[in-house]
């Protein structure tokens, strides 16, 4: 997040036009806990195949009554219904 900072200040002084950034919600990984850019298991990529994404969240984290770290709800509420 400092290198949008740092581009809002430095990008104009440079000549270049003031650029657009869009954040992401932060949302727990599919195993549970933080996600995990090394573990392709713990995240749902937008390029992944349907039997990917199947497979992905058949074999996720999923423990009841557990809504904090349920990476399931979590990608639902910031993907799929915002």
């Amino acid at each position: 997040r400092k290198i949008f900072t740092f581009a809002e200040l430095y990008l104009p002084r440079l000549g270049y036009a003031k650029r657009a950034h869009l954040m992401n919600a932060m949302v727990p990984g599919l195993a549970g806990g933080k996600m995990s850019s090394s573990d392709p298991n713990s995240k749902i990529d937008f390029l992944d195949a349907p039997e990917v994404v199947r497979k992905k969240i058949k074999a996720a984290f999923c423990e009841e009554g557990n809504v904090a770290e349920n990476g399931i709800l979590a990608f639902v509420k910031a993907v799929l219904i915002p």
